[in-house]
C-alpha cells in the first residue's frame, strides 16, 4: 500500500512529552504523557534491585500495548543502577521500557524527577528540540538529515545506531540521560508523517521495531483510532487523576 502524504499542516505539529517519577522507599511511580501515549508505571524495589514492574496504558496506539507491558517482568531482580541494559527494546514496548529504565535510575539516585521536552518539525528532515529537568533547561538541539548540527559538541553525531554508546562515553550521566530522552522525542515527532499509512493499515506493521510490531503479534495488534493529541502549542497537561496517583507512592 502506498504511503499517504501528510497534510500541509502536519509538519507544523511537533511533539511535547512529560515524564514524571516519584521515588518512595519501596515503590517508585512514574508517568509518561505525550501526543501518542499515556502510561503509568509502578516499580517495586528494595533500594538496590527491582522487585517487580507493572504498567497501565491509559492511551496508546495499539490494542496489544498493555500486553507488551507484561514484558517488564524481566526487570525483576536486576539492579536499579544500570540494570535495564542488555534487554532488547525490540522485544518490549519501547516507551514503557524507557519509562521503567528512568524509574530505575531515579530510584538508584533516591530522587524524584520531572522531564519535559519539545520537538519542532521544520520539514521531513529538519527538527529542533529542547529538554528540561525539574524546570531547568538541559539541552537544545538541531537535527538535519539524521545528524545533529547543534549543540556544537553533538555536531555530526548520527541520530540512529550508535548514539546510545556515544552518549554514555562522551556525556556526563545526567546529560546522557536527557540526550537519550530528547532523541526519542525527535524520533516520535517525525512519526507523524506515517499516521495516514498506519491508520489505513489497521494493525501494527510487522517491522520488528517493538513487541507489538513483531511478525507473531503485529496483525493481532489492532489500531486505536482517535487517540493522537496535538500538544504543539499547549504543552502536555498533568491531570488531577495523575497527580493523585503519583501522590500514593509508598514510603
Amino acid at each position: 500500500m502506498a504511503q499517504a502524504e501528510p497534510g500541509a499542516d502536519e509538519w507544523t505539529k511537533g511533539l511535547h512529552r512529560a515524564m514524571l517519577v516519584r521515588v518512595g522507599r519501596t515503590e517508585t511511580r512514574a508517568i509518561l504523557h505525550d501526543d501518542f501515549h499515556h502510561f503509568r508505571l509502578r516499580l517495586r524495589h528494595d533500594g538496590t534491585a527491582v522487585v517487580a514492574a507493572m504498567s497501565e496504558m491509559l492511551r496508546g496506539p495499539y490494542s496489544l500495548c498493555p500486553r507488551a507491558g507484561e514484558e517488564l517482568a524481566q526487570l525483576a531482580g536486576r539492579p536499579l543502577a544500570g540494570g535495564a541494559a542488555g534487554l532488547s527494546l525490540r522485544l518490549q514496548c519501547t516507551h514503557q521500557f524507557e519509562l521503567a529504565a528512568l524509574a530505575m535510575a531515579a530510584s538508584a539516585r533516591g530522587q524524584d524527577c520531572h522531564y519535559e521536552l519539545g520537538v519542532a518539525v521544520e520539514d521531513a528532515e529538519r527538527f529542533s528540540g529542547w529538554i528540561a529537568r525539574d524546570g531547568q533547561r538541559l539541552l537544545d538541539c538541531r537535527i538535519d538529515h539524521e545528524r545533529f548540527t547543534a549543540p556544537e559538541s553533538f555536531d555530526g553525531q548520527a541520530l540512529g545506531a550508535g548514539f546510545t554508546g556515544w552518549a554514555a562515553a562522551q556525556l556526563a550521566p545526567d546529560l546522557a540521560e536527557a540526550a537519550l530522552l530528547l532523541r526519542r522525542g525527535v524520533i516520535l515527532a517525525r512519526a507523524r508523517r506515517h499516521l495516514p499509512r498506519l491508520d489505513a493499515l489497521g494493525h501494527a506493521p510487522a517491522n520488528g521495531n517493538c513487541w507489538v510490531q513483531q511478525p507473531a503479534t503485529a496483525e493481532q495488534a489492532r489500531r486505536h483510532y482517535g487517540v493522537v493529541r496535538d500538544y504543539s502549542a499547549s504543552g502536555v497537561p498533568l491531570g488531577r487523576d495523575d497527580e493523585d496517583w503519583l501522590a500514593e507512592v509508598i514510603g
